[in-house]
């Protein structure tokens, strides 16, 4: 298993971080086809070969991703997304 390991800071009050932070699921959801859902202050991620958890806390967020073996050798591609994605909906750190 290949693991991604994300954290930024952010600005952003908690509700809006919450609004962000589903923004980042929902987007990585429709490209690679995950479900998620909220267990207060964190979203879970899971589907076959992938799972993980981005995380809220007041001025950071993180996620962490486990990549399975058939989604290797698009770890780079879904990282940059991931960062991407953080930045669009966090803004700049």
């Amino acid at each position: 298993m290949t693991e991604i390991h994300i954290r930024r800071t952010h600005h952003v009050p908690h509700a809006e971080a919450r609004a962000a932070a589903e923004f980042v699921a929902a987007e990585l959801r429709r490209k690679h086809a995950f479900h998620w859902l909220w267990q207060e202050d964190r979203i879970v991620f899971s589907r076959d070969a992938l799972s993980g958890v981005l995380s809220l806390a007041d001025e950071a967020v993180e996620v962490r991703l486990e990549l399975g073996a058939p989604l290797d050798p698009q770890r780079d591609l879904i990282e940059g997304e991931v960062h991407g994605l953080l930045k669009t909906a966090f803004g700049q750190a």
